[in-house]
């Protein structure tokens, strides 16, 4: 009966995944089931006898003996005790086992037994994943953006080096401290609400400012992601997300809206205190024009008043197309497409044929210019074509020639090219005549800038030569370029005879003390403006 019942357990061990063992106080292996001898490559005959120092390294022989015998003393199991055996083969396997006492009829300790399992892939799976975290912890510590981790309450579980940085809080301080600690009550419920949307949707939280108070009292500016932390059966747990220090950033950013504010203020004010005072003048001088002229023998000439109103037109005009520009940037700053409008008017897109188009503006410009002798051509390619307004490219092109033409001398030539270079269509207004310094150069599309003292400007109708443009039109073309994504870029030789602002040309080349011919005027200097636009894909046949 007792054989019956001992055959029966010993089938059941034998059958089990788990090993099972039995050793004498020495540590010699007296029984074992099918899976001790799986696992370490031995058979039941050459296990049995063995002891435990001949499947293991010195070290874990140390240790298996300490266990061994602290159950010997206290007589208390040893539960989930880790070792590693040595195979028959010379590989290892790290085991989980229990240890209890095994004692004689009479009580008296004579060994020990125990089960256990072979837990070597999910020691390997756990040093992996330690690795891998220890990889990617050095990895968070060493990168530029900070990381963080908070629980659902909002205080801080884990972060990197940069962010101790930021705030200014060691590690000690930082761990545990609730994000209402180091942002404004403002800040908070910004937070708050953040966190809470994410925890409601679970969908991330991407560019995210927030205003952080450093250890010292001092403010910095943050751009963070956020997004749902769960556990692995899927319960949120907390949130984590990833960012970066934008303080200089937004201070740039501040201080550009303080430029653009000074610079509508500047621009408004030009404008209001131009408009009345311009009106009640030009209202004076006709009234005061008749009144002389009706005199017998008046003591002014008409031409004096005739050169006042024109002046007064000429600032009438910069009051008129300082509203234009006004109008113009404010739409700039806010247009997300070329879309919207220009002036008042609705923008119409349209295909424009390069060619025609030009030389219509050109003809035109011709007639404004009758007066002056210059030769201006058309050249290159003549198959080319634009979707864009027709107004607004026609008034940069009016604006460009009418620039060349007040500052090349009678005698001279401006060209104007068409070419595709590339994904992009070039439109090169040239001309050959006085230059722009340097200096000057840097200014060309500031607005309302003159290229020398404005009293060595003559004071003649547009189109003349040295009119004293006043800078409206450049300025102009750069906030079209911004608004309509074109490129806009000046190339300019001062004229080597010419070369400070207060040398003057004599306005025709026939003149010119250093020049004996035509073509020596046109190797001295002179201006070429760039138009870059983007290729529309039926542009060229």
């Amino acid at each position: 009966m007792i054989l019956g019942i001992e055959e029966k357990y010993r089938s059941i061990l034998n059958d089990i995944e788990e090993l099972y063992y039995e050793v004498d106080l020495a540590g010699n292996l007296t029984t074992s089931n099918d899976s001790m001898s799986k696992i370490l490559g031995y058979s039941k005959d050459e296990l049995i006898g063995m002891n435990n120092r001949q499947y293991m390294d010195e070290e874990t022989s140390k240790k298996v003996y300490q266990m061994f015998n602290q159950v010997y003393q206290t007589g208390v199991p040893a539960k989930a005790f880790d070792w590693e055996l040595i195979r028959k083969d010379g590989t290892r396997r790290t085991l989980e086992t229990s240890i209890s006492l095994m004692r004689d009829s009479e009580g008296r300790p004579k060994g020990f037994y125990g089960i256990g399992r072979d837990i070597t892939d999910r020691k390997q799976a756990e040093e992996a994943l330690r690795k891998s975290e220890e990889k990617y912890r050095t990895i968070l510590h060493s990168i530029e953006d900070f990381y963080y981790e908070v629980d659902l309450a909002g205080n801080m579980t884990f972060f990197n080096d940069p962010l101790m940085k930021l705030s200014g809080y060691s590690e000690e301080e930082l761990m545990g401290l609730n994000y209402r600690k180091y942002v404004s009550e403002e800040t908070a419920k910004k937070v708050y609400e953040t966190f809470n949307e994410v925890y409601r949707t679970g969908v991330p939280a991407k560019g995210f400012d927030w205003e952080v108070i450093r250890k010292d009292g001092t403010k910095r500016f943050v751009e963070t992601s956020v997004s749902l932390m769960r556990d692995p059966t899927g319960q949120p747990v907390g949130f984590f997300g990833i960012g970066r220090d934008i303080t200089e950033r937004k201070q740039a950013e501040e201080q550009e809206r303080k430029l653009r504010r000074a610079k509508d203020k500047v621009l408004n004010h030009l404008s209001h205190e131009l408009r009345t005072p311009l009106a009640v003048i030009q209202g004076n001088i006709r009234i005061l024009k008749r009144k002389v002229l009706a005199q017998p023998s008046p003591i002014v000439k008409e031409g004096v008043f005739e050169m006042v109103e024109r002046n007064l037109t000429r600032i009438s005009n910069i009051q008129r197309e300082t509203n234009e520009i006004i109008r113009s940037y404010r739409e700039s700053e806010v247009a997300s497409s070329p879309e919207t409008i220009v002036s008042k008017e609705p923008l119409t897109k349209e295909t424009i044929s390069l060619h025609p188009f030009t030389e219509q503006m050109l003809n035109k410009v011709k007639q404004n210019a009758a007066h002056r002798d210059l030769r201006i051509q058309l050249d290159g390619t003549n198959h080319l074509s634009l979707n864009m307004d027709a107004r607004v490219l026609g008034d940069i092109l009016m604006g460009l020639l009418r620039n060349s033409i007040e500052n090349t001398p009678d005698g001279g030539l401006i060209r104007v090219v068409l070419e595709q270079k590339g994904q992009w269509i070039q439109l090169k207004v040239q001309d050959f005549g006085i230059g722009i310094t340097k200096e000057n150069q840097r200014h060309l599309f500031d607005g309302l800038f003159h290229m020398m003292d404005t009293e060595l400007y003559s004071t003649k109708k547009s189109y003349d030569f040295m009119a004293g443009g006043k800078g409206l039109d450049l300025l102009k073309i750069k906030v079209y370029s911004k608004r309509f994504g074109f490129d806009i870029s000046v190339g300019s030789q001062r004229c080597i005879h010419l070369p400070k602002e207060r040398d003057l040309c004599p306005g025709k080349i026939a003149f010119c003390k250093y020049c004996k011919k035509p073509e020596d005027c046109l190797s001295a200097g002179g201006s070429t403006f760039y138009l870059s636009f983007s290729c529309p894909s039926d542009a060229a046949s």
